[in-house]
């Protein structure tokens, strides 16, 4: 299997299905990288970057806090998704995000009433928000790669 790609079950819907108008021409090149199962690193990192961007409170996908970070293909590059393989069919996501900081403020003071109102002490909002933007992840790829991801690595690179 080449390393740029992942298995997908033949039953799913085409990759050109799942990603925008704008990457036909990626699609093109998954198909020549092997069979019609297969799906690129960057058909993946841009299904998840749609994903992560429609999570609540990221503001958008940071390109990487102080080196750029990116997957690349056809020519383009998803800047703040990287795609790595843990093994041929085990995949992990780094993903870097920009949340809103009135976002964050909301959410902290809602864990700080929670906390008060139940008499415990609060949990970490950046880690909720955090593992919110894992279950957009893992949504968005559900319908795009066979297994779930072993992981997803998220960086809080910026507020705004």
């Amino acid at each position: 299997m080449p390393h740029a790609t992942v298995t997908r079950p033949a039953a799913r819907p085409t990759a050109s299905a799942s990603v925008s108008a704008a990457a036909p021409r990626e699609t093109a090149i998954a198909a020549e990288e092997g069979p019609a199962n297969h799906v690129s690193d960057f058909t993946i990192a841009t299904a998840a970057a749609e994903a992560i961007r429609a999570a609540p409170g990221v503001v958008n996908i940071s390109p990487g806090v102080p080196a750029l970070v990116a997957t690349y293909g056809a020519g383009k590059r998803v800047a703040g998704i990287v795609v790595r393989h843990l093994t041929p069919d085990q995949l992990a996501l780094e993903a870097h995000v920009v949340l809103s900081e009135a976002y964050c403020h909301e959410m902290s003071a809602a864990a700080a009433t929670d906390s008060a109102r139940h008499g415990t002490e609060g949990g970490s909002v950046l880690g909720d928000i955090a593992d919110r933007i894992r279950e957009a992840a893992h949504g968005g790829l559900r319908d795009t790669i066979s297994s779930p991801l072993a992981r997803v690595d998220v960086y809080i690179d910026d507020l705004r």
